[in-house]
């Protein structure tokens, strides 16, 4: 069987028992570690190496869009949603192994794998798919300017965007459509998460109540006007205002209902 993250993040454990003896011959001096260091570097290590092993295996999860590719109905073979997804199965299996261990998918005894219901939400189908906005916080252009922490902390400053990139957010967004699109996507996922919770709230207070007219600034798709309609006066007209190129792919579109770039 191919080793899991566990057995990865063991590896030096493992060299240094099997060599123990050479490195005393070298007359290398070995600290004993006390209970306690023991117990926080095991949680250093959960945080610097099984962290990182597990983040690099859901970007690979959602890059192939291997959600996709499950029968929500069944459990597939490996061989099955490889043939689907056009991965090599043994380390598709090798990779749904370490997928285990973040709950996104599980195994069944006969080795079949499913999606588990967390994992569905990485379908691009979902209703509430995050699939967009995995791929923003895991996208190559985030990870760029998150490099950049350590010279921000030390030398200040406040765009790291346009200091990586030689031009601020949105200009950036624009001229890249793939990536403008995931971040569409992504708002639009957030508007409807956090609407909820916000649109709930204004119900039961009725602050949507008593307005004319009613603008959603950097609205995106329509999504949080959507909701503000569904509690506002029947006769409110609402406005989505945001760039050209989001609201040009405008969903939510109403007589009552209005966009302005």
């Amino acid at each position: 069987m191919a080793p899991n993250v566990h057995s990865l993040v063991s590896l030096h454990d493992d060299f240094i028992r099997k060599n123990k003896d050479d490195v005393n011959n070298n007359n290398v001096r070995v600290n004993k570690c006390s209970k306690q260091d023991m117990i926080n570097i095991k949680r250093i290590r959960s945080l610097v190496q099984e962290q990182s092993l597990l983040n690099h295996a859901i970007l690979a999860f959602v890059q192939l869009q291997l959600a996709d590719y499950f029968d929500m109905a069944r459990p597939l073979k490996v061989e099955c949603v490889a043939f689907k997804a056009q991965c090599d199965p043994k380390n598709l299996g090798r990779l749904l192994r370490a997928l285990e261990m973040t709950g996104l998918v599980e195994s069944t005894d006969n080795g079949y794998f499913r999606l588990s219901e967390i994992g569905s939400y990485f379908r691009s189908d979902h209703p509430m798919s995050v699939l967009n906005y995995v791929k923003l916080v895991r996208s190559e252009e985030y990870d760029k300017v998150l490099r950049l922490l350590p010279d921000l902390v030390r030398q200040g400053g406040e765009d790291a965007w346009s200091t990586a990139f030689g031009r601020p957010f949105f200009a950036h967004a624009k001229a890249n459509k793939g990536f403008g699109r995931v971040f569409n996507g992504a708002m639009t996922f957030l508007s409807r998460y956090q609407g909820e919770a916000v649109i709930n709230e204004a119900e039961k207070r009725g602050l949507f109540r008593g307005f004319d007219h009613i603008v959603d600034i950097g609205g995106g798709h329509g999504s949080f006007a959507g909701l503000v309609k569904s509690v506002a006066d029947a006769t409110s007209r609402i406005t989505v205002q945001d760039l050209t190129e989001v609201v040009a792919s405008l969903r939510f579109l109403e007589a009552t209902t209005s966009v302005r770039s």
